[in-house]
C-alpha cells in the first residue's frame, strides 16, 4: 500500500489498525510525529513511514 502524502488522525487510525489511545501514547513518547495545521492533527507519509520503519521485525518461529 502506498503512503498517502499526509494522514488526518482518523485516517491514519483505519490504514494502520490502531486505536486512539494507542496513537496518542505512541505520539507522547515521541514514536509517532504530528504536525498541526490549525486545529487540525496530520501525520505526513514521511512520518508514517519512518514509524513504520521504528517497528521491530518479528523472527520466524524454527520448526520444532
Amino acid at each position: 500500500m502506498p503512503l498517502k502524502p499526509a494522514y488526518t488522525v482518523s485516517q491514519f487510525l483505519a490504514d494502520f489498525a490502531m486505536g486512539r489511545t494507542r496513537f496518542y501514547e505512541l505520539v507522547g513518547q515521541g514514536a509517532i510525529r504530528v504536525r498541526k495545521n490549525g486545529n487540525k492533527t496530520i501525520v505526513t507519509g514521511d512520518d508514517a513511514q519512518a514509524f513504520l520503519d521504528s517497528l521491530p521485525v518479528v523472527a520466524p518461529k524454527q520448526a520444532a
